[in-house]
């Protein structure tokens, strides 16, 4: 990714907007396997060999860069690496004013192509048309975005907030649109503090608009599959929308993702192994891929395929109570319990775990352990939980 080498750290919006829009625009060119941000992002502002971030993207080139914002002058450095022999195929420097920006993004990605053009075989097909001709809309997508990528209830409903103000300056803003659809439809997942309901229905409205301004918004198709099969339970009308999106953006790690979700969530647990599989190839170091991917095989009663997959998610995402989940399941059903009891007392100490969780694996520990008379004050414990 672009480091931010303002002096306002409040512009490392700007820099990691950049560069992901840069990733997308790369990964419609679908001769090209592009890192997603959860993966790419590991290494912003590290010193690392670009010969050990390309072993561990499985990538052959790695774009690197840095930006500086200095009220609307910018300053843009970008170098495309190979990664086996450092050899620099492309570098370029940009001064230009905020309103080159697009101009800057299609520069750079047409640059990259064209280096790789002759080992690719192809010509370009990265280009797009800009998204919106008013800058102050655009910067406050931009904001958005990073916070819909930080996840969490606070972030997703303060990036709802920006895609509005970004839609009320250019109300034909398609992408300000999706996003803000897609953040409404996440957040039931994250936080009570807007009804699912009302969530739901602004992401409805959101995902219309995006698909009456661009028909073929992938964004918006997901947020529509994702509104179908869990507020409205039309699993078939949920199947069409999540396939669309996945043909329009099959380079799309989240929409990959998600799209997985929908599939487990139906019980394809073979399809959803699948789909998986594949975010995980576009963004390998994101754990939550891991993760779900351990789940699936804890479907498939493949456990320690699970274990395996459980393992790396804790690996990657090691603070992460959330990715000890299928860590502790895979060691449970493979009957070792007393490294499970381990993890489980290990993250009860260390980590802010939800008690429910923890309620919830001693459980699933002592009943296959045949150990009923903790099962009982587990479970007893468990309801006192969920009354209050």
């Amino acid at each position: 990714p672009f480091v931010n080498m303002s002096s306002d750290p409040e512009q490392e919006y700007f820099s990691d907007g950049l560069s992901e829009e840069l990733l997308n625009r790369l990964a419609k060119n679908d001769h090209l396997q592009v890192a997603a941000r959860t993966s790419s992002f590991q290494f912003k502002g590290q010193n690392q060999d670009i010969g050990s971030i390309g072993r561990q993207l499985k990538v052959a080139n790695v774009l690197e860069g840095s930006v500086r914002k200095s009220g609307n002058r910018l300053r843009i450095t970008a170098q495309l690496i190979q990664v086996d022999n450092g050899f620099h195929l492309w570098s370029e420097t940009y001064d230009r004013e905020m309103i080159d920006v697009f101009a800057i993004q299609d520069d750079i990605s047409l640059a990259i192509t064209r280096a790789l053009e002759a080992e690719l075989g192809t010509g370009n097909r990265a280009a797009n048309q800009k998204p919106t001709d008013n800058l102050e809309a655009y910067q406050l997508y931009l904001q958005a975005r990073y916070l819909l990528a930080e996840r969490g209830g606070d972030n997703l409903i303060k990036s709802v907030e920006l895609f509005e103000q970004a839609t009320r300056l250019d109300p034909d803003f398609s992408q300000a649109w999706s996003g803000m659809a897609f953040a409404n439809a996440l957040i039931p997942a994250y936080t009570l503090k807007i009804s699912t309901s009302d969530a739901y229905e602004r992401a409805l409205e959101s995902a219309q608009n995006a698909i009456r301004i661009e028909p073929d918004n992938p964004e918006a198709h997901m947020a529509l599959g994702r509104i179908s099969a869990r507020a409205n339970l039309n699993i078939r009308a949920g199947r069409e929308y999540f396939a669309k999106a996945y043909q329009l953006a099959p380079n799309n790690a989240d929409i990959v993702n998600i799209y997985g979700d929908f599939l487990a969530l139906i019980g394809n647990f073979s399809e959803a192994l699948i789909i998986e599989s594949r975010a995980i190839e576009l963004d390998p170091l994101a754990a939550v891929h891991h993760s779900d991917l351990a789940f699936l095989f804890l479907m498939l009663n493949r456990n320690e395929e699970a274990l395996e997959s459980a393992r790396t998610s804790v690996s990657l995402a090691p603070d992460s109570v959330d990715r000890h989940d299928a860590y502790v399941a895979s060691l449970i059903l493979l009957g070792r319990y007393e490294e499970a009891t381990e993890v489980i007392y290990k993250v009860e100490n260390t980590l802010d775990a939800d008690p429910g969780m923890l309620t919830s694996w001693k459980a699933m520990l002592y009943f296959h352990q045949g150990d009923r008379e903790n099962l009982r004050m587990t479970l007893s414990e468990r309801m006192e939980i969920v009354k209050n």
